[in-house]
């Protein structure tokens, strides 16, 4: 009779302790899911504004304009954005920050094509891609550039690491050793995805059953 008393106390303990454990991590998860949410909605505005700080000095001078001169004075850096591009109308690539030789042509790429249309679509951010420049994974987000008629004139884009939005994000003691966090975007891909200590990858379909 003791010994029943015993375990039954112990199996209640145990199932008291689990459900302490259970609402403590599910706190801990939301937490840092809303500071994901936060840091990824600061970052759309961010990116928003050096296209449109690129587009407003293209439109102004487009015979003249010096994307260089836009990172010499520290306007872009490495730490807001892997890239800066400028398409003209027929989706050749005019200047980038980053070197590049010979013919890069992106008129069949999403995020060019996008802007095509005459309606003025704002910005659009596109599902990860290799960069025909950077030869990376990356999220591309871009602008119309509209010349003095109104006609099309091509595309500022802003090139943003996926990582850079899980990787800092991933805690084990709130998601454990084999937990997943990731950014998903309302169009229904996946933007980035940290799982455990693997660095974070984007381009992939969720596991299945997540």
């Amino acid at each position: 009779l003791v010994l029943g008393i015993l375990w039954v106390t112990i199996l209640l303990r145990l199932q008291v302790e689990k459900a302490s454990v259970m609402r403590d991590t599910r706190v801990a998860a939301r937490t840092l899911a809303d500071a994901l949410e936060t840091h990824t909605l600061k970052t759309v505005p961010d990116v928003d504004e050096i296209a449109l700080l690129v587009k407003y000095g293209y439109d102004r001078t487009p015979q003249s304009f010096d994307l260089a001169a836009y990172r010499a004075y520290g306007l872009i850096t490495a730490d807001t954005a892997l890239q800066v591009t400028i398409a003209g109308a027929d989706g050749r690539v005019i200047t980038s920050t980053l070197p590049f030789t010979g013919t890069v042509d992106l008129k069949d790429r999403e995020h060019f094509r996008v802007h095509l249309s005459p309606q003025n679509i704002g910005l659009f951010i596109s599902q990860p891609v290799i960069g025909r420049i950077s030869r990376q994974w990356s999220i591309q987000a871009t602008r119309r550039i509209d010349r003095p008629d109104g006609s099309f004139g091509g595309v500022v884009i802003v090139s943003e690491d996926p990582a850079y939005l899980t990787d800092g994000f991933y805690n084990n003691a709130a998601l454990g050793e084999r937990g997943m966090i990731a950014v998903l975007s309302g169009r229904g891909f996946m933007v980035s995805r940290r799982a455990g200590n693997s660095p974070s990858r984007s381009g992939e379909a969720l596991p299945s059953g997540t």
